[in-house]
């Protein structure tokens, strides 16, 4: 974007070349059963543990080339291989980790203070909070990295 604007405006630059991350994107977060969909599903079965989270994305994933499965079956691990190289990922608590929402009876809270400063900082989380009772829905770690993921990519597809 801002090197076609160098380009218009007559700016002397050098070309910088990108690498396309749609892939990694992919993987975690766009595809159906992307990473963080695995996430949220496994959340929701009150049986569920890391082990049975991790046995789910390795199933759903092997056969992705950005996706590493570790050698061993006993590891709560996964891979992804970035831009920057490969990253793993250990498992445990992340079930337990994506239940926890910044609590409900602090956020109702929210409304009333007169700290101009508070309201605004969790005017999105009231806004998603209400979605999540209508809904009847909670709203999860994964689902608020995942919202601003997607206003990111947003953001930068202007």
């Amino acid at each position: 974007m801002e090197q076609e604007e160098y380009t218009k405006e007559g700016i002397n630059w050098e070309k910088i070349s990108f690498i396309d991350n749609q892939a990694t994107l992919n993987l975690i977060a766009q595809k159906p059963m992307n990473i963080l969909a695995l996430v949220d599903e496994q959340s929701k079965f009150p049986k569920a543990t890391d082990k049975t989270l991790v046995s789910r994305l390795h199933q759903q994933h092997e056969k992705n080339a950005d996706y590493l499965k570790p050698r061993s079956d006993m590891s709560t691990a996964f891979g992804i291989r970035h831009f920057a190289g490969v990253v793993f990922y250990d498992c445990k608590g992340f079930i337990e980790k994506n239940k926890d929402s910044f609590s409900g009876d602090l956020l109702a809270l929210m409304p009333t203070t007169k700290n101009k400063f508070l309201n605004t900082l969790f005017t999105e989380d009231l806004k998603m909070m209400g979605k999540e009772q209508n809904n009847k829905k909670s709203v999860t770690l994964s689902s608020q990295f995942k919202k601003s993921l997607d206003l990111l990519m947003k953001t930068l597809g202007e």
